[in-house]
């Protein structure tokens, strides 16, 4: 299971009833970290609650496996966090502040913005339910790495970055195997193992040998590793300036594996950029009406992280004057035209009082 050994196993059988495993906290918390990894077979209803008392079936956090394949939360209503994909392990990291909201990241991504409400309204938390639903059968759900930030010995986010998982497969009778990490010196293995790697390309070989001294290798396999979530700053425009036309955006970004890039005008639709910087598009500004538009803007790298800021800019008319309705618009040549006429007039009512 992809380097998940020991792990916590819950397999409903049962269309009848459902399985449920709960941890009572040795103290009742206020405020804290819950971590844990997560993978399901098959999209069926599952839970992960987090309760103000063991029984409760409101205050709380409550999460939830859909059996449209969507990861949602409740609080009096459902909404969507994202898809998730079968026989993938997904770390989920739930922080709680009772006298606030809650926050949650997904494989270190932080999915909540500003913060989710609860389902009521706990004083505290109690307990932590892992559930599956009532109506489902034949199918598992597996749990790794749980861990509360109250424990003497947890530390955030320990179980979040794991290592590459060398998994092949061997036909010949080898004596002795190994590989090498970009090209150092190889190294023993007796099968698969988890090789501990940081962010950055790197290159992996095999190499075997048999009791006649014969050694084989496997082809160079190149790949690249990537932990560190995007970095998005709005360098440009700035918070509350005005602009009648489509204002240009400059962006800064810390990131050299981007999937996507894109933003919205006041939660529209999002629109696809390729460049750090730009202009926004005219259809969809001309298309708001003057006053604060907020322009958010989205990055996500290859792992599906995402991150975004947004900026506040005013639109306002045109600050060019327009000709008000009825009055013809101004034609600088027959201004002066007219002040020639009015000239000569002058000059001859000038002449004829000399002639007196």
């Amino acid at each position: 299971m992809i380097s998940h050994k020991n792990v916590l196993k819950i397999s409903d059988n049962s269309n009848t009833g459902n399985v449920e495993i709960s941890n009572r906290f040795s103290e009742n918390q206020t405020y804290g970290i819950i971590e844990l990894w997560v993978r399901t077979t098959q999209h069926r209803r599952s839970y992960i609650k987090i309760t103000e008392a063991a029984e409760n079936v409101v205050n709380q956090v409550d999460l939830s496996l859909t059996p449209s394949g969507t990861l949602d939360y409740y609080d009096t209503t459902w909404h969507t966090i994202q898809s998730i994909s079968l026989n993938e392990w997904y770390h989920f990291k739930i922080e709680f502040n009772c006298s606030a909201k809650w926050d949650l990241w997904i494989n270190g991504v932080k999915k909540s913005g500003s913060g989710w409400d609860y389902w009521g309204t706990p004083n505290m938390l109690s307990t932590m339910h892992l559930i599956s639903d009532n109506t489902n059968t034949n199918w598992n759900l597996y749990y790794d790495a749980i861990g509360y930030s109250w424990d003497p010995k947890y530390n955030a986010s320990d179980n979040l970055n794991e290592g590459l998982l060398l998994s092949y497969n061997n036909s010949t009778a080898l004596d002795w195997q190994g590989f090498s990490l970009d090209g150092t010196l190889n190294k023993t293995v007796l099968g698969n193992t988890t090789i501990p790697l940081p962010d950055g390309k790197h290159s992996i070989q095999l190499f075997g040998n048999n009791s006649l001294g014969t050694m084989y290798e496997s082809t160079v396999r190149y790949f690249s590793v990537d932990t560190v979530p995007p970095i998005l700053l709005i360098t440009y425009p700035l918070s509350v300036q005005e602009f009648s036309a489509p204002p240009a955006y400059v962006l800064s970004i810390t990131e050299t594996n981007i999937a996507s890039m894109g933003y919205t005008l006041n939660g529209g639709t999002e629109i696809p950029i390729t460049s750090e910087m730009g202009t926004i598009d005219a259809s969809a500004w001309n298309s708001l009406a003057d006053g604060p538009i907020t322009i958010r803007f989205y990055l996500r790298d290859i792992a599906d992280r995402e991150v975004f800021q947004e900026v506040i800019v005013i639109k306002v008319a045109s600050d060019v004057p327009t000709t008000p309705p009825g009055i013809p618009g101004y034609n600088i040549i027959a201004i002066l035209g007219l002040c020639s006429i009015i000239t000569l007039i002058l000059i001859r009512k000038q002449r004829g009082r000399i002639k007196k």
